[in-house]
Protein backbone atom coordinates (compact mmCIF):
# COMPACT_ATOMS: atom_id res chain seq x y z
CA UNK A 1 0.00 0.00 0.00
CA UNK A 2 1.60 3.19 -1.31
CA UNK A 3 1.38 5.67 2.21
CA UNK A 4 2.54 8.82 1.21
CA UNK A 5 0.63 11.56 1.56
CA UNK A 6 2.40 13.17 -0.88
CA UNK A 7 2.41 10.58 -3.57
CA UNK A 8 -1.32 9.61 -2.56
CA UNK A 9 -2.26 13.26 -3.55
CA UNK A 10 -0.52 12.73 -7.07
CA UNK A 11 -1.67 9.48 -7.73
CA UNK A 12 -5.44 10.75 -6.81
CA UNK A 13 -4.90 13.80 -9.13
CA UNK A 14 -3.54 11.59 -11.81
CA UNK A 15 -6.90 9.21 -11.99
CA UNK A 16 -9.45 11.80 -12.17
CA UNK A 17 -6.85 12.54 -15.15
CA UNK A 18 -7.46 9.30 -17.03
CA UNK A 19 -9.93 8.95 -19.87
CA UNK A 20 -11.85 6.10 -18.21
CA UNK A 21 -11.85 7.75 -14.68
CA UNK A 22 -15.40 7.29 -14.16
CA UNK A 23 -15.32 3.19 -14.43
CA UNK A 24 -11.82 3.08 -12.58
CA UNK A 25 -12.86 5.40 -9.57
CA UNK A 26 -16.30 3.66 -9.26
CA UNK A 27 -17.37 3.58 -5.85
CA UNK A 28 -14.22 5.25 -4.43
CA UNK A 29 -11.13 4.74 -3.85
CA UNK A 30 -9.80 3.73 -0.47
CA UNK A 31 -5.80 3.38 -1.65
CA UNK A 32 -3.71 2.87 -3.67
CA UNK A 33 -0.80 -0.01 -3.99
CA UNK A 34 1.33 -1.38 -6.63
CA UNK A 35 1.40 -4.84 -7.75
CA UNK A 36 2.66 -7.04 -10.37
CA UNK A 37 0.94 -7.06 -13.54
CA UNK A 38 -1.16 -11.05 -13.49
CA UNK A 39 -0.20 -11.48 -16.67
CA UNK A 40 3.59 -11.23 -15.99
CA UNK A 41 5.75 -8.04 -17.03
CA UNK A 42 6.12 -5.35 -14.85
CA UNK A 43 4.38 -3.71 -11.91
CA UNK A 44 2.38 -0.95 -11.71
CA UNK A 45 -0.67 1.19 -10.14
CA UNK A 46 -3.17 0.20 -8.65
CA UNK A 47 -6.35 1.32 -7.43
CA UNK A 48 -8.38 -0.25 -4.38
CA UNK A 49 -11.87 0.89 -4.63
CA UNK A 50 -14.19 1.45 -1.36
CA UNK A 51 -15.56 -2.20 -2.05
CA UNK A 52 -12.37 -3.74 -2.11
CA UNK A 53 -12.51 -4.14 -5.96
CA UNK A 54 -9.15 -3.54 -7.29
CA UNK A 55 -8.31 -1.55 -11.35
CA UNK A 56 -4.99 -0.64 -12.54
CA UNK A 57 -4.02 2.52 -14.13
CA UNK A 58 -1.43 3.75 -16.34
CA UNK A 59 -0.36 7.43 -15.23
CA UNK A 60 0.71 7.78 -18.91
CA UNK A 61 -2.89 8.18 -20.32
CA UNK A 62 -3.84 10.06 -17.46
CA UNK A 63 -1.76 12.46 -18.94
CA UNK A 64 -2.31 11.77 -22.93
CA UNK A 65 -5.71 10.24 -22.71
CA UNK A 66 -4.91 7.80 -25.07
CA UNK A 67 -6.92 4.51 -24.63
CA UNK A 68 -5.47 1.90 -26.30
CA UNK A 69 -6.62 0.61 -29.18
CA UNK A 70 -8.09 -3.09 -30.02
CA UNK A 71 -4.88 -3.80 -32.14
CA UNK A 72 -2.66 -2.56 -29.43
CA UNK A 73 -4.08 -4.90 -26.87
CA UNK A 74 -3.94 -7.67 -29.27
CA UNK A 75 0.23 -7.03 -29.81
CA UNK A 76 0.61 -6.47 -26.02
CA UNK A 77 -0.68 -10.36 -25.55
CA UNK A 78 0.69 -11.88 -27.95
CA UNK A 79 4.05 -10.47 -26.96
CA UNK A 80 3.15 -11.90 -23.82
CA UNK A 81 2.17 -15.30 -25.06
CA UNK A 82 5.60 -15.10 -26.61
CA UNK A 83 7.53 -14.14 -24.16
CA UNK A 84 9.29 -17.41 -23.27
CA UNK A 85 9.69 -18.59 -27.04
CA UNK A 86 11.62 -15.20 -28.19
CA UNK A 87 13.74 -15.02 -24.78
CA UNK A 88 15.26 -19.09 -25.54
CA UNK A 89 15.72 -17.82 -28.83
CA UNK A 90 17.63 -14.92 -27.67
CA UNK A 91 19.43 -17.02 -25.49
CA UNK A 92 20.18 -19.39 -27.87
CA UNK A 93 21.74 -16.80 -30.18
CA UNK A 94 24.67 -16.57 -27.42
CA UNK A 95 24.35 -12.87 -26.41
CA UNK A 96 25.63 -11.55 -23.37
CA UNK A 97 22.70 -11.56 -20.80
CA UNK A 98 22.82 -7.72 -20.52
CA UNK A 99 21.93 -7.87 -24.35
CA UNK A 100 18.70 -10.68 -23.95
CA UNK A 101 16.50 -8.03 -22.45
CA UNK A 102 12.69 -9.07 -21.86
Amino acid sequence: MITSPHAIKILHLLTVMHPDAERKIGVGVDHFKIKRNELGGDSGFWLVCSDRSEESFSYERCFTGVVQSPHGKVCKALRFALRGQMRAFREGLGLPPAMLGD
